[in-house]
């Protein structure tokens, strides 16, 4: 008798658990409060069921390895690094990673098509609000002028917000966004031409709202994921977008000014403040290269760091890779590595061997988004963003739904034996 009441409690629990990732992606292309009301309460009753029916058995993935790493050398530094306290309050961020375990726990395939249609659906309409910005250039929800970006034929345009309020936070989302609107494309052709429509007519006004967002991190990670896209699709493809790309850069080159503006900046690079701040960034690794300095340190070594004339106090470097190291010292930076690696390794051996077409197109369009995700990371921290972070890990739980569709899962903790041993 206790035990099916305890399964019925579970099942119970999934069933609100799974409403509440509904509430999540329903709210995560707008706002971010929303989006934490559906995500935090779904993963407090994921640990309350782990915890008091699972007795602490979760199963667990492919990078559980490079994430243990990763969180044991933010651990590390966050004890001995200077200004303790600070890192630890960092620290506290990393809640979102469990939403890959839930989500591998209690997402089917059916159910991850159900949310993906809605973040899908929310995003267009959020992109749409984005195009009113780009052309009135007014903040609806703020009340308040938007940022110029560009005059076009003696009129302004802005730089796009949506709900977020930043425009490299909307862009960082709605690339990813971009990406899945392109799986989605390429599932619905020829077999459902109302939705392919639908899709297609979406995906051309996020991609514009890419575009739109003006910011060139934003842009070099968008490229990245097409490409990518493109590679793990076809060579024909991955062709063909480079040939649009180079042709749509060159013509945008020479008839957008500001993007010819923003594009002509990459000559002056070691001139920009990224750059110099980069530059600080690198000499306080120089001086901790082994536990780094801590979250929320890098501000309090700032000014001892830098030239004088240099970009003013920074709170972060603006470059995820590098903030990485800082926050997680050497230890924690070869975990954070190794977890894309294993992530990209393992998605290209899911393509490659499945004959299902449309978890195929969607495994490319995940992993094509955090690609993008990881090289718009180059100059922002978008790891740390929490709208984009939230974004990234319920990218990677829907890759790993995929990928474990018809693998054996493993509880956790598991021998490493018994883990290989599935995943053959």
């Amino acid at each position: 008798m206790f035990l099916n009441n305890n399964g019925d409690l579970e099942i119970k629990i999934n069933k609100l658990i799974v409403s509440f990732m509904f509430l999540y992606v329903f709210g995560a292309p707008y706002s971010i409060s929303v989006a934490q009301l559906g995500l935090v309460p779904a993963i407090t009753l994921w640990l309350v069921k782990i915890i008091f029916i699972k007795k602490g058995k979760f199963y667990g993935s492919f990078i559980d390895i490079g994430l243990a790493v990763y969180l044991l050398g933010e651990l590390i530094t966050s004890i001995f690094c200077e200004y303790p306290k600070s890192a630890f309050s960092g620290y506290q961020g990393e809640w979102q990673i469990l939403t890959i375990w839930l989500m591998l726990d209690v997402i089917d395939k059916e159910k991850l098509r159900k949310l993906i249609d809605v973040l899908f659906v929310m995003s267009v309409i959020t992109a749409i609000y984005g195009v009113y910005q780009y052309f009135s250039g007014w903040d609806l929800i703020r009340h308040k002028r938007l940022n110029p970006n560009a005059w076009i034929n003696g009129s302004i345009t802005y730089d796009i917000t949506g709900g977020f309020g930043m425009h490299l936070t909307y862009g960082g989302f709605f690339m990813m966004i971009a990406l899945l609107g392109i799986a989605l494309i390429f599932i619905s052709y020829k077999k459902d031409m109302k939705k392919f429509w639908l899709y297609l007519g979406g995906t051309t006004i996020i991609v514009f709202t890419v575009y739109g967002a003006y910011a060139r991190s934003v842009w070099v990670g968008f490229v990245a994921g097409l490409l990518t896209f493109g590679f793990l699709k076809n060579k024909r493809l991955f062709v063909v977008i480079a040939i649009v790309l180079i042709l749509l850069g060159v013509i945008m080159f020479y008839t957008v000014p500001q993007f010819h503006y923003k594009i002509s900046t990459f000559e002056n690079l070691t001139k920009l403040p990224r750059w110099q701040i980069w530059s600080v960034a690198v000499r306080i690794l120089k001086d901790h290269p082994i536990i780094g300095v801590g979250n929320g340190n890098f501000i309090k070594y700032y000014d001892k760091y830098k030239e004088q004339g240099w970009f003013h106090k920074m709170s972060h470097p603006h470059n995820d890779f590098l903030n990485i190291y800082l926050t997680s010292g050497i230890l924690g930076f070869i975990g954070y590595m190794s977890i894309w690696i294993l992530l990209f390794v393992y998605s290209y051996r899911f393509i490659k061997h499945t004959n299902e077409l449309i978890d195929k197109h969607l495994m490319i369009a995940l992993i094509s988004g955090v690609i993008a995700f990881l090289f718009a990371g180059l100059s922002q921290n978008y790891f740390t963003d929490s709208e984009n972070s939230m974004l990234l890990w319920f990218f990677i739980g829907s890759i790993f739904v995929l990928y474990y569709n018809k693998k054996q899962k493993v509880f956790f903790p598991a021998s490493l034996k018994s883990f290989k041993e599935n995943e053959k």
